[in-house]
């Protein structure tokens, strides 16, 4: 799990431990809460983009993900989605990948309408978009 943090313009690494999203459907995993901010943007994925690899058989790997989604994070969930998965794509450069990938992403923003002006917003309004962008394999 990354989490993009706006007001600082940093992503860090989420940990809820369990196993990776996707592996089995039998996993125990554990609850966590977060608070995203306006602007914060929220990224789950499988393994299927880091793993993703070239000619060379160099893995996409953990670090390119992280660095692509802080380049990404302001944009939509739905084009977070697309450009991570191209993203991916660019790195194999037409290797066909031999893993699956899911991304889900949510992102926070104060556009929610209010009918009372000046009314304290007190929770953003929170946007997703959920992409398989790899074939199964």
């Amino acid at each position: 799990m990354l989490i993009y943090r706006a007001k600082e313009d940093t992503v860090e690494e989420g940990e809820t431990g369990g196993l990776p999203l996707g592996l089995t459907t039998r996993g125990s995993y554990q609850q966590t809460e977060l608070t995203l901010d306006s602007g914060d943007a929220l990224l789950l994925m499988s393994d299927g983009l880091a793993e993703r690899t070239n000619e060379a058989e160099e893995e996409f790997g953990y670090h390119r993900v992280q660095d692509l989604f802080h380049e990404v994070a302001t944009d939509t969930p739905a084009e977070i989605c697309r450009k991570m998965a191209a993203g991916g794509d660019a790195w194999a450069a037409g290797k066909e990948q031999d893993d699956d990938g899911r991304l889900y992403t949510s992102a926070a923003s104060d556009d929610r309408p209010w009918t009372q002006p000046g009314a304290p917003r007190l929770t953003p309004t929170i946007h997703t978009s959920l992409t398989r962008y790899i074939r199964e394999s």
